[in-house]
């Protein structure tokens, strides 16, 4: 499964900072400590990537807020997105991966798939680890389908 890594604002920023043991550095994407003027040209390249796929992901998410049913939250429209996107699907993964407790995560897929109109579904779950897998619904994918052609 392919793990997505998504940045928060503070994470990239791309301003140089001076190291008091000589020099300029950069932090690359992944915390690492990078000289300026290395030949580093893939860690820039994916930081650009990671932003682009950042900002692509926080657009849907908006876009889902704006157009979806009022009681959808930033967590649900988050995890909308997360499986739309194949970032993960399944409860605990989503929970690790954004920093969020799982049982938030639990509270917000019951929302979903009990809803008047359900957006997603379980398709199996593991009763010891509460992990969910979980799969958009029809009116999920025809949601997210409104949100893609509104973000261009």
């Amino acid at each position: 499964m392919r793990q997505t890594r998504i940045l928060t604002l503070h994470e990239t920023d791309e301003r140089s900072h001076f190291d008091a043991q000589g020099g300029f550095h950069r932090p690359d994407i992944f915390g690492r400590r990078r000289v300026a003027g290395s030949k580093m040209v893939r860690s820039r390249r994916l930081m650009n990537e990671d932003d682009q796929a950042a900002q692509h992901f926080m657009g849907l998410v908006g876009r889902l807020l704006a157009i979806g049913p009022p009681e959808l939250s930033s967590v649900g429209a988050g995890l909308l997105v997360a499986l739309r996107e194949n970032i993960t699907a399944d409860s605990r993964s989503f929970a690790r991966l954004f920093g969020i407790d799982h049982k938030l995560v639990l509270r917000e897929v019951a929302m979903l798939k009990d809803s008047a109109e359900p957006l997603m579904r379980i398709e199996s779950r593991d009763r010891r680890t509460q992990r969910m897998k979980l799969a958009l619904t029809d009116a999920g994918q025809l949601l997210m389908r409104r949100a893609e052609v509104a973000l261009l």
